[in-house]
């Protein structure tokens, strides 16, 4: 395990800044509204003194009492973990006292730690970190610009000082797993309840997740990172809120940044059409999508139920009937085995390439029970196909001829691949392209799996 750099501070000192900073990427939303960052939020930074993971936490300053045990519940953990701790406060406010509240925290926790005296933004800011001294802690201050990178030089010497070294390189990345849905459909919960721990803060209160939250978990020898992100409302009701349509924004790019979507639906409520075109989304960023009913415990979730309840889905779906579908109670720990086998199962499914001989069977097979329409009056026939991709699949299909082949035909193709393939709930990009010149070859019928032959020849039959 790479060593682990903890960034504390109350809120609005520019936390998120830095981590975004040192991960070298903007993951973070940095905002002027207090309480941005609630979650603990984890990633790793790459130097070239050595690999090392930073989280970011929440402020301390949080308006609600409630909000702000849960928010000081996440900090302890992480400092509890942490092998060198960075504490950010403000040079243009000053010492205040929930700086030193948290210092005192930090002095009796006893563990390497540097304060950075955010916001130097030029020299004369500069001489005001030395106030910070006052905290009484046996921790250099180094002033910086997190958002100007002024003496990011000197940070990165003194974070190279506490945990540099670490080199190993990393095995394969995680599977990325995006967890999205509307607000209070219990996403927070799914992912405290599949790693086992109050990983991320839950509440009954709309839009607690305000930012997405990535959370490293490994099941069957596999390893996955969920990504838990703000709820989706519609465009009409974030209008206006700039942070809310800004955490919109971010969700989304975390769907593409994923490779399996999950899509929290509560139970009780059922799916809408808000759902179904995030899942559209999804598939045509070629992300793989499994559907959850979460809150299983609030309804009677029996077999009959369950049955209408995935009729009814696959029906306002359509276009994307194949997509599986669980029943969970994160809240109860029900179904979550199920649904992390079906989790294993789409993420197996997502890289798996098909033989070339085995898909033109499949392919000349589909041509034999419902050939593709004519086009201009004149036959088209499919003359061989080949895998050009996986995670997600992709294929190209050579015809004897330029054609639109109707969008029926090619849902049925696809339909056909995924059911040979094992591909539910991945999505399937199928290319059409014309052989200019196309000429069978000794033996390809045999061992390349040619599809025009036999084809062409019951067609002729009929």
């Amino acid at each position: 395990m790479p060593p682990t750099v903890v960034i504390v501070g109350r809120t609005n000192v520019g936390k998120s800044t830095l981590f975004n900073r040192l991960i070298g990427r903007r993951l973070a939303i940095v905002d002027a509204l207090p309480g941005v960052t609630r979650d603990r939020m984890y990633a790793e930074a790459h130097w070239p003194f050595g690999r090392f993971g930073v989280v970011d936490t929440g402020g301390l300053d949080q308006a609600d009492p409630e909000m702000r045990r849960l928010v000081d519940e996440q900090r302890r953990t992480a400092l509890d973990e942490a092998d060198l701790v960075l504490f950010v406060v403000d040079v243009i406010d000053g010492l205040l006292p929930e700086d030193a509240e948290i210092a005192d925290a930090l002095r009796r926790l006893q563990k390497p730690l540097v304060v950075v005296a955010n916001k130097s933004d030029n020299e004369r800011l500069e001489t005001n970190a030395a106030d910070f001294y006052s905290l009484g802690l046996d921790a250099e201050v180094i002033p910086l610009s997190a958002k100007g990178k002024r003496n990011f030089k000197k940070l990165l010497e003194a974070v190279e000082g506490g945990v540099g070294g670490f080199s190993e390189e990393p095995a394969a990345g995680p599977f990325p797993i995006a967890i999205v849905g509307r607000p209070n459909s219990g996403k927070s919960s799914l992912v405290n309840a599949l790693v086992g721990e109050n990983r991320l803060i839950t509440s009954e209160v709309p839009g607690t997740t305000r930012d997405a939250v990535g959370v490293p978990f490994k099941y069957g020898g596999r390893d996955y990172l969920l990504v838990d992100t703000a709820g989706l409302r519609k465009k009409k009701k974030v209008r206006g809120e700039l942070l809310e349509r800004l955490t919109v924004v971010r969700a989304l790019e975390h769907i593409r940044r994923s490779r399996l979507v999950l899509m929290l639906v509560d139970a009780v409520q059922g799916l809408v059409t808000q759902d179904a075109k995030i899942l559209g989304y999804a598939l045509e960023e070629g992300r793989a999508a499994i559907l959850v009913f979460n809150k299983g415990d609030l309804v009677q979730l029996d077999r009959a139920e369950r049955r209408r309840l995935t009729e009814d889905a696959h029906e306002l779906l359509g276009f994307a009937a194949h997509i599986p579908v669980a029943f969970t109670s994160a809240t109860e720990g029900l179904g979550l085995n199920l649904l992390m086998d079906e989790i294993a199962r789409v993420a197996e499914a997502f890289g798996r390439k098909m033989p070339t001989p085995e898909l033109n069977r499949v392919v000349q097979k589909a041509q034999e029970d419902h050939p593709p329409p004519m086009h201009r009056g004149r036959e088209v026939r499919l003359l061989y196909a080949v895998q050009t991709n996986a995670g997600p699949p992709g294929f190209t299909v050579f015809t004897n001829r330029e054609a639109e082949i109707h969008f029926s035909w090619r849902r049925f193709l696809e339909n056909r691949l995924r059911e040979a393939g094992g591909w539910a709930g991945v999505p399937l990009f199928v290319e059409y392209k014309t052989e200019k010149r196309p000429r069978r070859r000794k033996g390809s019928s045999d061992a390349e799996g040619s599809v025009s032959g036999d084809a062409s020849k019951k067609r002729g039959r009929r």
